[in-house]
């Protein structure tokens, strides 16, 4: 995520000439690669912090990529596939490519008060997940049924919960 903040600063500050004049000093390969690059970049500020409503909808989307990271682990468990096999790969990469233009529905979805309704992408996203879900939950019948955790893992989460809504409450209860 650090590397990723450093690249989007980099790319914003850098200066970019779409007159379509080369210069001299670049080769030919980064010329090719130009081209695939967008015609703008645009800058996402979330502003987490900005209202209670705001804090809930980007929680939101943190809960739907953790979702979508545990239905690959839960999945390969539950369907018996190997760790080795590439079909995981596939998934997480077709999951990335449908994730790029659903983030970037979402964004315009909880920033624009104009945008009432999500994007196709987003809402495909969610579907998928959520089929996910269901296939695992369906098909882990057979496998071992899972205890209750114990009290030294139930008492920190407990704690947090309570701590974070009690933050929450006082925090956005000022403004």
């Amino acid at each position: 995520m650090c590397l990723g903040r450093l690249t989007l600063k980099y790319l914003e500050t850098k200066e970019y000439d779409w007159s379509g004049k080369r210069s001299e000093q670049r080769g030919y390969f980064s010329r090719a690669i130009s081209q695939f690059t967008p015609f703008s970049w645009s800058r996402y500020d979330w502003e987490v912090f900005s209202s209670a409503k705001r804090f809930f909808m980007v929680l939101v989307a943190l809960f739907v990529c953790l979702f979508s990271e545990l239905n690959a682990f839960f999945l390969l468990t539950t369907l018996s596939i190997p760790k080795d096999s590439n079909l995981n790969k596939y998934r997480l990469a077709v999951m990335f490519m449908l994730g790029i233009p659903a983030a970037a529905e979402y964004y315009e979805f909880v920033t624009d008060p104009k945008c009432y309704r999500l994007g196709q992408n987003a809402w495909m996203m969610c579907c998928i997940i959520v089929f996910e879900m269901l296939v695992w939950v369906k098909f882990s019948e057979g496998l071992e049924q899972m205890t209750s955790p114990p009290f030294d893992v139930v008492a920190p989460l407990v704690t947090f919960s309570v701590l974070f809504s009690l933050w929450m409450l006082l925090y956005f209860r000022k403004k």
